[in-house]
């Protein structure tokens, strides 16, 4: 900790970790004119021997950041010590702008602690504000955590915060929504049909890096990720969720149609040239529909291509677009 706090008091560069007894920490400062991203770690994703969720990601994106994890979860970011922490940094991180990133539990963690940390803006993916009873009763997880930590201390609510910012979350998600909607006056954008780990899905659909470069440059129109986030018809991800328990939407009608056009995407990402009715011809087909796309929805060319090249594994010119796309669209996974 004490060589994070004299970078920071010096004003000097340089990367670096260190471990209290229940906190990694990762950083990386390189320019006190470039923002500084907070990132804390979704729930499981800690660990005292790897690097920190969010780093490497923040790192690549040449911004400062400082990226916090939990040895154990079962603080659920309510440490003494990470307060002591956080006020230390409240007072000597001097840069051009404070970010905060985190989703789920790392939400909460950046949110609780966003005051303190003097955070301009936060995105926020399916975000938990609080697991107090007392002010979302309706929450039926991590009901240990509930029951075993303190939820009125200063620790309690994220969503009090005095910063800005951007929520992604499922609105079908019934428990996601309702601790999203939460957080008042921020920009809440849907990503409809995953369900929760909306950081996992975003990056699968090739949407994530866009999303948070968008953030960091303050970027308020979303119409382009409303667009790109179609694509999630050709995420097999999307149908697994439709149907599950979690969806509260889920009428019969509804089950038959999600039903039907998961059974298609499979038989066409699964079949074989020449089997269940998918032809050389049909190859090529997808193939040029990907190619046609190019210009205008990358994202959609990339799946194209991918379901073209699952089924001729073979295909020279397949492999070199995909490994085209992936380079213009992928980001580190977060």
């Amino acid at each position: 900790m004490d060589s994070l706090l004299a970078l920071l008091k010096k004003k000097s560069t340089g990367q670096g970790s260190f471990a209290l007894e229940n906190i990694k920490c990762d950083f990386f400062i390189s320019d006190f004119d470039k923002p500084l991203l907070y990132t804390f770690a979704p729930f499981g994703e800690a660990s005292a021997d790897t690097i920190s969720w969010g780093f490497e990601f923040g790192k690549n994106l040449d911004v400062n950041v400082i990226a916090i994890s939990l040895v154990s979860n079962e603080s659920w970011y309510q440490d003494p010590e990470l307060y002591e922490l956080a006020l230390n940094l409240g007072k000597l991180a001097n840069f051009s702008e404070i970010l905060g990133y985190g989703g789920s539990m790392g939400g909460f963690g950046v949110s609780v602690y966003s005051n303190i940390l003097k955070i301009d803006r936060l995105l926020l993916l399916n975000p938990f504000s609080t697991l107090d009873p007392n002010i979302i009763p309706e929450e039926t997880r991590f009901r240990w955590y509930q029951r075993n930590l303190e939820w009125d201390s200063r620790f309690n609510d994220g969503a009090i915060t005095c910063s800005k910012g951007v929520v992604v979350y499922d609105p079908l998600f019934k428990l996601d929504a309702l601790q999203a909607k939460r957080f008042k006056d921020f920009k809440l954008v849907k990503l409809h049909g995953v369900g929760h780990q909306i950081p996992m899905h975003l990056n699968k659909l090739g949407l994530l890096k866009r999303l948070v470069i968008d953030f960091l440059n303050n970027g308020s129109d979303f119409a382009w990720f409303y667009k790109a986030s179609r694509n999630r018809r050709f995420y097999p991800g999307y149908f697994a969720w439709m149907q599950s328990q979690e969806n509260i939407h889920l009428t019969q009608r509804r089950k038959a149609t999600i039903t039907k056009c998961q059974h298609s995407l499979k038989k066409l990402i699964s079949s074989k040239p020449g089997v269940d009715s998918v032809t050389g011809k049909d190859i090529d087909f997808i193939r040029d529909l990907a190619l046609d796309n190019e210009s205008k929805d990358l994202m959609k060319a990339k799946m194209l291509m991918e379901i073209a090249l699952k089924l001729r594994p073979e295909g020279e010119f397949l492999k070199m677009k995909v490994s085209s796309y992936n380079k213009r669209l992928d980001g580190p996974d977060l």
